[in-house]
């Protein structure tokens, strides 16, 4: 059974979702729609599904942020993100290594729309960065809350006719 909490804050720069805090149910879901500063409409939604496999502590997971190690509880499942009714791209492995959502931004800044999530928890949280130009994503940034400078990764996505 899927359980969705929806929440809608409103900031200067874009909006921002908090429902799937720590100790929310699980899996849950991130629903935004809102203007951005240059007036352009946006509707974001981010699914999380349950992982197949049991957590424990003995399990050696790697390449999941938000989760220490182990396997995490939930993972990212879809990312749906349409500005003035154009969707942008953003295939499943650009975000389904990112567990244990917790908030979503977007904004935009001089080279197109960004779209920030945030999870994991204390020790274990993240922040990923997705940066879209001309409704493709293009750089992806993941860092630990913690240690930001320390643990991170970047990947920029080019096509051949780039």
């Amino acid at each position: 059974m899927r359980f969705s909490i929806i929440l809608f804050a409103f900031i200067s720069l874009g909006a921002q979702a908090g429902p799937c805090a720590p100790g929310a149910q699980r899996p849950c879901s991130i629903e935004l729609e809102n203007t951005l500063p240059s007036g352009k409409s946006y509707r974001l939604e981010i699914i999380e599904a349950s992982l197949p496999v049991e957590n424990s502590d003995d399990d050696e997971a790697t390449g999941y942020w938000g989760a220490g190690g182990a396997y995490p509880f939930t993972y990212i499942d879809t990312i749906s993100l349409v500005v003035e009714k154009s969707k942008f791209s953003l295939p499943p492995k650009t975000y389904s290594d990112l567990g244990q959502i917790n908030l979503a931004e977007v904004k935009e800044n001089q080279y197109g729309i960004v779209l920030i999530v945030k999870g994991g928890e204390a020790d274990d949280s993240y922040y990923a960065t997705f940066v879209f130009i001309d409704g493709k994503v293009r750089k992806r940034t993941v860092r630990s809350s913690l240690l930001p400078d320390q643990l991170w990764e970047k990947t920029t996505f080019r096509a051949a006719t780039d």
